[in-house]
C-alpha cells in the first residue's frame, strides 16, 4: 500500500487486528480488545521489511509525474523556442528562471506509517480539500541571483507582523484555497 501512496497508518493496523479478532469470534487477549503499543512493536519486530516512517503528502497530479514527461516537456519548449528564433535565450543564464513554490500547512496530520524498510521516501496522497496554509514562490536564475519571491494568505490582509517580516520586494497575493493561481501569478510577473 505505501508503495502506491496509501501508506497504512499504526492505528489502521491495529483496528483492522482488532475488528478481524471481533468477527472471527477469537479469544481476545488484547487490554480493552485492541492491540497496543508493545504488540505494534513486537509486529514490526516480526516483520524487519516493514518500518515505521514519516510520510509526505503529495497531490495525486504530483505523484504521476516521469521522468520521460519531463524530458518530453524540455523537448517541447526548445521546439517551440527554436520556431520563434529565439532558442538562443538558453545561452543566457539570467534568461533561464527556475521557480519553486512550496506550502505551509497550518495543522499537518502526516504522523508516522508503515512502509517497506528501506524505501526512501514515503508518501501519502492527500484526500480531499487542502488544509488552510500560506504559499511561497521563490525564483532564482541560473547565474544564481535569487528573484523577488511571492507569498500567498488565505485572508485579504496579512497581520502587520507577518508583512513587517518581509522585504519589501516581496509580492503578496490572496488566494481562498492559499494556493498560487494563475491571476496571482500573473500580476507577480507583471508587478514583480
Amino acid at each position: 500500500m505505501a508503495k502506491c501512496g496509501f501508506p497504512l497508518k499504526n492505528d489502521n493496523m491495529l483496528n483492522t487486528v482488532h475488528t478481524i479478532i471481533k468477527k472471527d469470534g477469537r479469544k481476545n487477549p488484547f487490554k480493552n480488545g485492541r492491540p497496543g503499543r508493545k504488540q505494534y512493536n513486537l509486529f514490526l519486530k516480526r516483520n524487519p521489511q516493514l518500518a515505521h516512517r514519516t510520510a509526505e503528502n503529495i497531490s495525486k497530479g504530483r505523484a504521476i509525474i516521469t521522468n520521460e514527461s519531463i524530458q518530453k516537456r524540455f523537448a517541447t519548449l526548445h521546439e517551440c523556442l527554436k520556431q520563434q528564433g529565439v532558442e538562443d535565450i538558453l545561452d543566457d543564464p539570467t534568461c533561464i528562471l527556475n521557480d519553486d513554490e512550496t506550502s505551509y500547512v497550518f495543522c499537518s496530520n502526516t504522523g508516522k506509517v508503515i512502509a517497506p524498510r528501506g524505501y526512501k521516501n514515503v508518501y501519502q496522497i492527500q484526500k480531499g480539500k487542502e488544509k488552510e496554509a500560506i504559499t511561497v514562490l521563490l525564483f532564482f536564475s541560473a547565474s544564481g541571483e535569487i528573484l523577488p519571491s511571492c507569498a500567498v494568505f488565505p485572508f485579504v490582509l496579512p497581520p502587520p507582523d507577518v508583512i513587517l517580516s518581509m522585504t519589501e520586494d516581496w509580492f503578496l497575493g490572496k488566494s481562498d484555497s492559499c494556493w498560487m493561481k494563475s491571476d496571482i501569478y500573473f500580476d507577480y510577473m507583471l508587478k514583480g
